[in-house]
């Protein structure tokens, strides 16, 4: 295994009543699927189907930083053309004329199954992100995610700027392995799950006052399991990210950023518990997601913090996942905020 994502992936979900049902594709075999406006999602399944690709765009990226140049797309809806066994992924961006540009211009992207529920919270189930800093993700030979024919996932993403360089006509293609229904790769059935310091609904970024700060949340799970592993996210002078057990008094993880010279996030360790098969995480503890930060200036940096985690999970034999309740005040702001552009 080389690294989970932000909120590690399983492609299996069936799309929302509340969302437009225009906006969902019908079943595809090898074939595209574009919607008709300027930023386009195309889902490719490869002539031997080996292998789904995940389009998106294209993108104008001009040049600058991060405040000033976001590019943000519009809500999109994708629906899986066929059964099998998905065992990791991997994020490249393109321009125009195919040639691969810095993978830094992802700000994220974010694919949301909308009638499965969160572990922590009754909101959509992030099922797969990436960012600038993400890495290849391999998973364990029997270890599988399952994905449906039919099944329909929205789809988030933002690019920023590429400091002095501008791009024209961005695509972020994610690519999926995909092994046979019928392979041995689904003897253990994982389950993503994400955590965020800002309340589980709503914007997920807030405002950075000047020197030291924190920001956390905190939750108990609808169900128990085994984490296998987990890592995080987090923006430009971040200094720590903690998960603890508040109720057993216990840090799980702890881990300090990555950066460059220029003090940007170049990557947040990873934390395995294979060796251990996994952490037990119980239903009666609380759990708190924490993030600390340092900003250097004098001035309130709007939108400057983040703090996310994301990983897998193996549910406790026998447990169902926690399904969603489309009533749920929650959810439902969920729903509308993900799904509005």
């Amino acid at each position: 295994m080389k690294r989970f994502s932000i909120a590690a992936f399983v492609l299996a979900v069936v799309v929302s009543p509340e969302l437009p049902a225009q906006a969902s594709g019908g079943s595809m075999q090898g074939m595209h699927q574009v919607m008709g406006r300027p930023e386009a999602i195309v889902l490719t399944l490869t002539e031997r189907g080996r292998e789904l690709v995940l389009e998106l765009g294209p993108f104008d990226v001009p040049a600058g930083d991060d405040h000033t140049a976001m590019r943000d797309a519009p809500p999109r809806w994708v629906t899986f053309p066929t059964d099998g066994w998905l065992s990791g992924y991997t994020v490249e961006l393109v321009d125009k004329n195919g040639i691969r540009v810095p993978q830094r211009l992802l700000h994220h992207i974010n694919v949301i199954a909308t009638q499965q529920r969160e572990l922590f919270s009754p909101i959509m189930l992030r099922i797969a992100a990436a960012s600038g800093e993400t890495d290849p993700v391999s998973l364990p030979s029997l270890v599988g995610l399952e994905a449906r024919k039919g099944d329909t996932l929205l789809v988030r993403a933002m690019l920023h700027g590429g400091g002095a360089t501008s791009y024209d006509g961005v695509r972020i293609r994610l690519h999926f392995p995909l092994k046979k229904k019928d392979a041995f790769i689904g003897a253990i059935r994982i389950q993503p799950f994400y955590m965020d310091v800002t309340p589980p609904q709503g914007s997920h970024v807030f405002d950075l006052p000047p020197g030291a700060s924190e920001k956390y949340w905190e939750a108990q799970p609808a169900i128990g399991g085994r984490i296998l592993g987990f890592t995080g996210h987090v923006h430009k002078f971040a200094t720590r990210i903690r998960l603890e057990d508040r109720t057993a008094k216990k840090v799980l993880w702890e881990a300090k950023p990555d950066t460059n010279a220029a003090g940007e996030i170049q990557a947040i360790p990873l934390k395995r518990f294979l060796m251990t098969l996994g952490l037990g995480i119980r239903t009666d503890h609380t759990y708190r997601l924490s993030v600390t930060y340092y900003n250097p200036t004098a001035a309130v940096i709007p939108d400057g913090g983040m703090g996310a985690l994301g990983g897998v999970i193996v549910p406790s034999r026998g447990v169902p996942w926690p399904r969603i309740d489309p009533r749920d005040p929650l959810y439902r702001e969920d729903v509308r905020g993900m799904s509005t552009p």
